[in-house]
């Protein structure tokens, strides 16, 4: 069975617990040392890690997933033609 994050909330906590920094600090850790931990801490598959689908992006690592309203980047998803479900909270 593969190893997943319930939400990304489990998923946040996780990297903030790892790396014992609070989510401000979190900005001055690399993609490249969250995936180390990630596959040291047996989450091979970094492309589905949060079970509930929530819509991530690591290292070139991500989902096709949701994302609430209020979290988008609209010049991004502009840019990038990204597809996403989006849900209101």
């Amino acid at each position: 069975m593969k190893k997943q994050f319930a939400n990304k909330e489990a998923f946040e906590k996780w990297l903030e617990d790892v790396f014992s920094k609070d989510a401000f600090e979190m900005a001055y850790v690399s993609d490249e040392e969250i995936i180390e931990k990630l596959l040291e801490c047996g989450y091979t598959d970094l492309d589905d890690l949060l079970a509930d689908g929530h819509a991530y992006q690591i290292g070139g690592h991500g989902n096709n997933g949701w994302m609430y309203e209020d979290e988008v980047d609209w010049q991004y998803i502009d840019k990038s033609e990204l597809k996403a479900e989006l849900r209101k909270r």
